[in-house]
Formats: C-alpha cells, structure tokens, sequence
C-alpha cells in the first residue's frame, strides 16, 4: 500500500521529470533557429589557412591566427563589421619564419586593443617566441617579447593569457629544468613543460618560469591558464598525473607552489581523458572544462569541478558526447552566456561528421545538451578548433580550420557567426 509520503515523493518525482522535459523542449526550439553565415572564407595560402584562437576586441572587430602566409610561416588577421557589406579582412603581420617566429599557436587582446600572441617554432633558439602587436598609425608594430631557449623557460608554447598589471602568462608544451624520459621527443631536452611569467620594465620584458612540469605532475601544458580574484594560476596538461592529463592550480604566495585539482584516468574514464583547453570560472569558483578524449563514448566530455573546504575538488561530468549528431572531440574551452548557459565546439561529429557547435543547459546535477549548428564540410566549413565569443546579441563567432569556399586540400578554413535570429551578416 502506498503511504502518503510514498505518493508525495512518486509525485515530486513525476513533476521534476516533466520539468525537465519542458526545460528540454524549450531548450531545443532555442536551439533549432541558430543560423550560420560565413564572414570569411580563406582561399589560399599566401591569405593564410586553418584559422583559429578568434578573439574580439571592445569594438566588435574579431582577430585570429593562420598559417600560410606570404612567407609560409603564419599570419594574424584581423575582421572588421561594415555597416552594409562584408566583414573587411585584414592581414595584420606575416611571419618570416625567423626571429620573430614560426607557426602562431595562440593570440589575446587587452583592453587597448593591442595583441598578444605566441608561435610554437622560430625565434632565435627555434623554440618559439612570445610577441605583441600595437596598432600605430594606421597599422601594426611587431615587438619580440621573448624567444625560448628549450631550457628552464621551455619550448613550443601554446597558451597565452593576461592578468589586469600587464603581465603575460605563458605555457610551453615542452622544455624545463626536470629530465624525464616520459617527455622525449627528440628535438629539446626531455621536460614536460613549463608556465613562465612575462612583466613589462624600464628595459624591457622581465622573464620568470613560475613552475616546470615533470610528468607526474603534469605534461605537455598546451592551454593557457586561468586566472582567479587572488592571481592564483589554473590551467590543464594533455598527459602526466594519472598518465591522462590533469587540471593543475599555481598558487601565488612567496613563491608558487603547483598542486593537483583533478588527475583524469584515461581512455575510457568517464570523466574524461586529456584536457588540451583553458578553463573558465563561475562566480560561486567552480571551474569549467572540456577533454577531447574519455567518457561513456569516448568522445570527450564537458565537466564541472567543485572545490570543498579543505579538501578535494569533485568533478562532475556535465556531458559526455556520443560522436553522433551532438558530436565528438570538444575542441574548445567553453563560455557563459548571462543566464549561465555553456557554449562550446567539437571537431568532429554532428550531422555530416564535420563538427559541431553545442550548447549545455544545466538540468539538474547534469546539463542538456543541443546541438546549434552541425558543420557540412561545405562552404560553410568543417572542423572548428578554438574558442567561441558570443556579443552582447548573443551571436557566436569562430574559426573552423577547414572547409570554405577554396581547396587547400579540403578547403582552407573559414570564420563564421551563428546567429539566434535571421543571418545578421554585414
């Protein structure tokens, strides 16, 4: 027989399910009027191709990096909205391949308006440099910040992020003062990367490695890092730790101290497997990530760390993509928008297997997942890589590095907007 307790809870149970249903349906109508347009279709080399890390400024202009270019060795572009007619694209620096570097790998903005970026290759030592680009005159200065020497500052890097003195955090996939054979390569001595700190003086950039990996505490850094209100460091390693990658925290006292927030187990865990994004906090100071690799499929998962008052974080899987339509691969970090909604990229997966962009809806412990736009492969691109911007309409923008309108053997790439309403192309 069933008690009045029983019946209340089969009740609150029924309900909350039917909630969640309406919070579906809802979710999915917002998610079948997105519509993508193409701001720029890249068409050969010397314009540079597979684009990626789009970023905005103040003004709405979007800035990204290439490779390709006049000199082979990359470029960074700029797009400007017109008030009637296409974006305007700009080639804003073509790399020699030499000194100032070889390969983009990462690009940001700070509130002026001047760029920040890295190359994986070039420089002096051949391995990597960090630059600036300052808008003068009518176009753009170059200014050399560092060049990597594969030793204690490390080599190849791919993350850059800024903090509100001007200083520039910087990870390298490789180099470090640790040996271990775990990092091998063959090309610089055997460390695991570093995360080094870039701060303007009187006579010039001051360089400093606030932390070197050595495996077991992480590998192959390949996302810049997160900054929170105390100017503690947290950002994400491919490998090391429980030999799948981890989310790593450097913290800011005397000196930094490095520890462990999660270690991901691997291939077939289902909280993911190798982490290659940044991650991005929530004002309650929950972290937010994605792995490409790992969960019930994998096919990579959206997740959710919480800290505990002198304990543990946990982490809680938000997503676990299946690589059918809702994709496979986040190729992205992910964003908010104002109402707490996630937005993010796969680079494979979807409707036509070209990729996707998704948005998650939190339900309950968990998240609903839509699917905003599966990529043809067309004209309209294929394989999108790097993260979203949305604008205060809710636009999303981003790169997908191949597809378009041109070949570059299956095309060379293309940036696009998805709108919530009719196409807003300019």
């Amino acid at each position: 027989m069933m008690t009045r307790e029983t019946s209340s809870r089969t009740l609150n149970l029924v309900v909350t399910k039917i909630l969640a249903l309406v919070v579906l349906a809802m979710a999915t109508t917002a998610w079948a009027q997105y519509t993508e347009t193409t701001l720029h279709s890249f068409s050969s080399f010397d314009a540079g191709y597979g684009p990626t890390a789009l970023v905005s400024d103040s003004a709405g202009n979007l800035y990204g990096i290439a490779q390709g270019g006049v000199n082979r060795a990359g470029i960074v572009f700029k797009l400007a909205p017109s008030t009637s007619g296409p974006w305007k694209y700009h080639v804003l620096y073509s790399f020699t391949g030499e000194n100032d570097g070889y390969i983009p790998s990462a690009l940001t903005v700070d509130s002026a308006g001047n760029l920040y970026g890295t190359t994986v290759q070039g420089g002096k030592d051949l391995s990597g440099t960090v630059y600036e680009l300052s808008p003068l005159n009518g176009g753009w200065k170059f200014n050399l910040l560092h060049a990597f020497t594969s030793r204690h500052d490390g080599a190849f890097p791919y993350g850059i992020t800024l903090d509100g003195a001007g200083n520039v955090y910087v990870t390298a996939d490789l180099g470090g003062k640790y040996e271990d054979p775990n990092c091998e390569n063959g090309v610089v001595p055997n460390g695991c990367g570093t995360v080094i700190e870039l701060s303007p003086s009187s006579s010039g950039w001051i360089c400093k490695t606030l932390f070197a990996f050595n495996y077991y505490d992480g590998g192959y850094p390949q996302a810049g890092v997160t900054l929170d209100s105390a100017g503690n460091l947290y950002g994400t390693t491919v490998l090391g730790g429980n030999q799948a990658g981890l989310v790593f925290e450097l913290t800011k006292a005397s000196g930094w101290s490095e520890s462990d927030v999660h270690a991901f187990v691997g291939p077939g865990d289902e909280g993911g497997a190798n982490p290659d994004q940044s991650l991005i906090f929530d004002t309650s100071g929950n972290l937010y990530g994605t792995t490409p690799n790992g969960g019930t499929a994998d096919a990579g998962v959206a997740f959710k760390l919480s800290p505990a008052s002198g304990g543990p974080w946990t982490e809680t899987v938000l997503y676990s993509f299946t690589g059918g339509d809702d994709g496979a691969g986040p190729s992205s970090g992910l964003i908010f928008d104002p109402s707490g909604n996630l937005y993010g990229a796969t680079i494979s997966g979807g409707a036509s297997g070209a990729g996707t962009v998704y948005q998650l809806v939190f339900l309950g412990g968990g998240a609903g997942e839509g699917t905003l736009y599966s990529f043809t492969g067309g004209s309209d691109g294929a394989n999108p890589y790097g993260n979203l911007v949305r604008d205060s309409a809710g636009n999303l923008y981003g790169a997908a590095e191949s597809g378009g309108l041109n070949s570059c053997g299956g095309g060379c790439g293309v940036i696009f907007e998805l709108s919530s309403g009719s196409s807003s192309a300019r």
